[in-house]
């Protein structure tokens, strides 16, 4: 699909789609009601534009085009923010649009998108996609495929409750029945957490897409107010936006990146000068000296190569069928050692197909801008995003371990060490194989499948829906 002429109509079109639909579980439409200290808001534009706006007397200096209003999608799990929060947005997009001291600059517009699960799911499952017609059954298998492993990681990874009895007058019926409701409560507990854990493959996805269509910067809740929560350390700008304007400066620049490299010859064919055409990946260096590429934060002009590239990869390993073995088709287990298959994995994945090359994150990366190996009037620059970003951003599984936490109330049913939780996701997938191996029943079988996304998408669209969760 080609670039929207019209991106914030329809931007705003799909964040505020869940405010004129009705839901199936309740008669009221569209609630907006928060938590105290917090606001329910679903896109932010400088005061000073919106008046305009309203007045239309905006003069040829504010007229700008496309190019010049600058996107910020964040990713949010409802449109209820902290009210500090929106204030220090509104902040940060008014400074852009009031600080125009070099007149060879043009105005900058940011216009920021709160993006809640509710829209992601519309955007995802409402628009038609003629370039990825297969996200739909990609992460309806994907889905599925995570729950699988992740009901299988839980089994062994949550210590089973004992329910002892109260005494000589409290029968053993009793005693089993509270047994067993202890025993419903964990399972549902697992049931939850196995849908909040691949609920997050929907965001995986949802970013490139985002982007694809629409360009701009993506970024989670949870990594802008990491960088709100940077100290500030310029006293002449505003305490809680300082950090993101130091940052976004690397996202909203007028002319964006300009050249390759500061030497590069302009008379060069291998010169690349572009107006958004470029892509910006931060690297950050986690606890184990690892450089990660962020998928929490991502910067692409539309239809850029990379969305393409990562959209692919992960709808292929979401869709293909999960072998035991480390075969020909070792990528598509639903995790690795960094997590969900589609979340780091699809992004370094996407970078190789990109770079043309076995690509890592080593330092002569960081701060140089790289060709398209398809498309040269495209490219890629990494920033280093070592002490403005938490390295827990880079750590691995932070977001699915904060999710198992969330459920499990009674932390002594939990490993003490968050590196346990890592490793049973990471050996989930190995230790299953270990198990089908001395099984007699698959000693035939070279290639014994852990979940068959084909059966499983055959008994979606062949039995009763209600069989199945779909997500």
């Amino acid at each position: 699909s080609k670039p929207s002429s019209f991106p914030h109509c329809e931007l705003k079109k799909w964040v505020q789609l869940h405010q004129h639909t009705q839901s199936q579980h309740t008669t009221t439409i569209g609630s907006r009601k928060c938590p105290v200290g917090q606001e329910y808001i679903t896109h932010i534009y400088p005061q000073q534009f919106k008046s305009q706006q309203r007045t239309k007397t905006s003069t040829s200096k504010h007229t700008q085009s496309n190019n010049n209003v600058k996107i910020l999608h964040i990713a949010t799990p409802t449109n209820c923010i902290p009210t500090s929060t929106i204030s220090s947005l509104q902040s940060f997009t008014e400074h852009y649009y009031s600080n125009n001291s070099n007149p060879n600059n043009p105005q900058i517009i940011i216009a920021i998108y709160i993006h809640s699960q509710e829209t992601i799911d519309a955007f995802l499952y409402q628009r038609v996609w003629n370039v990825f017609p297969e996200v739909k059954e990609g992460l309806l298998c994907g889905m599925a495929k995570i729950r699988f492993v992740v009901g299988k990681v839980l089994d062994d990874l949550v210590k089973s409750v004992v329910v002892v009895g109260g005494g000589a007058k409290e029968d053993a019926s009793s005693t089993n029945e509270k047994e067993k409701q202890e025993q419903q409560q964990q399972q549902l507990r697992k049931d939850n957490i196995a849908n909040d854990i691949a609920t997050l493959t929907k965001r995986d996805i949802w970013r490139y897409l985002i982007l694809w269509e629409f360009g701009g910067t993506v970024i989670d809740l949870e990594v802008l107010q990491s960088l709100m929560d940077t100290p500030n350390n310029n006293a002449a700008e505003t305490p809680a936006t300082s950090p993101l304007i130091n940052v976004s400066r690397q996202w909203f620049a007028s002319e964006w990146f300009g050249k390759t490299n500061d030497t590069a010859d302009s008379n060069s064919s291998s010169s690349i000068t572009f107006s958004d055409g470029d892509a910006i990946i931060t690297i950050v260096e986690n606890d184990g000296g690892k450089r990660v590429p962020l998928t929490g934060i991502i910067t692409a002009s539309p239809n850029h190569p990379l969305l393409y590239f990562c959209v692919k990869w992960a709808l292929r390993s979401m869709i293909d069928d999960n072998y035991l073995v480390w075969g020909e088709s070792p990528d598509f287990r639903a995790f690795n050692a960094m997590g969900r298959n589609t979340d780091h994995a699809t992004l370094q994945e996407g970078l190789k197909y990109m770079l043309g090359k076995e690509w890592d994150a080593k330092s002569k990366f960081i701060g140089n801008t790289n060709s398209c190996n398809v498309d040269k009037t495209k490219s890629i620059r990494f920033l280093n995003g070592n002490g403005i970003f938490p390295k827990s951003l880079a750590s691995p599984m932070q977001d699915m371990i904060s999710i198992v936490k969330r459920h499990i109330d009674n932390k002594s049913e939990l490993p003490e060490d968050d590196s346990a939780i890592i490793k049973s996701f990471q050996g989930i997938e190995a230790n299953i194989e270990k198990k089908h191996k001395e099984d007699k029943k698959f000693v035939s079988k070279p290639d014994p499948i852990i979940f068959s996304c084909m059966e499983y998408r055959l008994q979606v669209y062949t039995q009763p829906k209600s069989s199945f969760l779909l997500g």
